[in-house]
């Protein structure tokens, strides 16, 4: 296929293909139908002819059976390379996002239905989705980017940090609206590419999506990385648009609002429960779906239930954590593995084989830690200290502080997804997340609760 110098497929090529596989049409076909030579054809799909004349548009248009819209899409398309108005044709025809999940979201389905209504029902103009590393944040983003467009009809425009996709996605091939986002994306940046200049990026995007409704998936922002005023003057120029951030915490921007993912829901009270009891948690569901693509055993689920299950849990049901660890079932069976965990549960975090290298999660984890405010390492410390989960009230007492500091606190460990939220009664109460008690008993003589009998919240 013949690309542009920048590497990206002529829209015409591309929506082209799309009209004729959507009325089920081969090359041969629509040739047949249109009097165009399937060479004519191939040539125009593959990008080698990019300026055809306007009866074969006509012609190849009337074979398609294209209405009126699509018709002055397809004519508009026809040798414009890279225009503004071919970038608005893309943006109006090629609304969904360009990711493609690898596999389905386990356990998820109550905040992808938040999430989407929060952006497409309540009108929230800056949503930032928070939490701790590999929670499935990104995975999150998208599911909701895609039922906003299902369900609301919102186009959806992604850009991802560095400009590179998620590991647990594929990506179709970029065209130019995708370069005009990053553009765009880079200008939002405080120290980003745009930081200085005219900001054309911005520009320019504003004169694509106008007032057209749209959401814009920020994927994997630093905290505190954008600049306010150039988010406010984009959001200005586009009343229908909507920012989907994803970041360890807000932004900081006005209109924005937090969106804290929890880790999934974990298995309680082990032993006596049955592998299908077990298997139908969340956490554990997600783990075996890996666990099956390498030991495809029947049984393994029924014969080491508890053992998985537990596995889950000291990993804290993060998604990305649980996908790295099923990798050593290749060399160790559940016990082995259970074994390995509870000695350093860092080690199995960085997968055995197969997918990117990325950070080890304790340098993350670290690094996340050191960035805490001095009280907020102290919340943290005394809820390390304690087996059980407490109360804001219980935490005040500890640690001294007026309730509304504790509280202020404590939302903040919340965002950073190192404690998780559940409740006692009606009372809502806080622990920290495994890794997390892991770390500070290394790091500070703080007891780690690691190898207790797991609480039922």
């Amino acid at each position: 296929m013949q690309r542009s110098e920048n590497g990206e497929e002529p829209h015409f090529a591309r929506l082209l293909r799309r009209y004729r596989e959507r009325i089920g049409f081969t090359q041969q076909q629509l040739a047949d139908f249109s009097t165009v030579s399937v060479r004519a054809i191939r040539n125009l799909e593959q990008g080698r002819a990019r300026n055809p004349r306007k009866d074969t548009v006509r012609l190849i248009a009337d074979a398609l059976r294209l209405q009126e819209r699509d018709r002055s899409r397809l004519e508009q398309a026809a040798g414009r390379g890279g225009t503004e108005e071919e970038l608005r044709v893309a943006f109006e025809t090629a609304p969904a996002p360009r990711l493609i999940p690898r596999g389905e979201m386990i356990g998820r389905d109550a905040e992808i239905s938040a999430l989407a209504d929060t952006l497409c029902v309540r009108d929230q103009r800056v949503v930032t989705v928070t939490g701790f590393p590999k929670v499935g944040k990104s995975r999150l983003a998208l599911a909701a980017a895609e039922r906003a467009h299902a369900l609301h009809g919102y186009p959806v425009l992604w850009a991802n940090r560095g400009g590179t996709a998620p590991s647990w996605c594929v990506v179709e091939p970029a065209d130019g609206m995708t370069a005009l986002v990053q553009r765009a994306v880079d200008e939002l940046l405080v120290r980003g590419h745009g930081a200085t200049g005219p900001h054309r990026g911005i520009t320019d995007l504003s004169a694509v999506v106008k007032d057209h409704r749209a959401v814009l998936v920020l994927d994997g922002l630093p905290p505190n990385a954008l600049n306010a005023a150039r988010v406010g003057r984009l959001l200005g120029d586009c009343p229908g648009l909507r920012l989907l951030i994803t970041s360890t915490r807000p932004q900081g921007i006005p209109v924005e609002r937090a969106f804290h993912l929890e880790p999934l829901v974990l298995p309680t009270e082990l032993d006596g429960r049955s592998g299908a009891d077990l298997g139908a948690v969340p956490a554990v569901r997600i783990f075996v779906r890996h666990m099956w693509a390498l030991r495809p055993d029947d049984d393994i689920l029924d014969e080491y239930a508890v053992e998985i299950a537990r596995i889950c849990w000291l990993l804290d049901g993060l998604p990305g954590v649980l996908e790295a660890a099923s990798t050593w079932l290749s060399v160790y069976d559940p016990p082995a593995l259970l074994e390995l965990v509870e000695q350093d549960p860092f080690t199995p975090l960085s997968p055995l084989f197969g997918g990117p290298e990325f950070p080890s999660e304790r340098e993350a984890l670290l690094s996340m830690l050191d960035d805490l405010e001095p009280m907020e390492t102290e919340v943290l410390r005394a809820l390390c200290s304690t087996e059980r989960a407490v109360s804001v009230d219980q935490l005040v007492l500890m640690c001294a502080l007026p309730l509304v500091e504790c509280g202020r606190l404590v939302r903040g460990l919340g965002m950073r997804g190192l404690i998780r939220r559940g409740r006692r009664s009606s009372i809502p109460v806080f622990t920290p997340l495994n890794l997390v008690r892991a770390m500070c008993a290394r790091q500070g003589g703080t007891r780690s609760f690691l190898y207790e009998e797991v609480a039922t919240n």
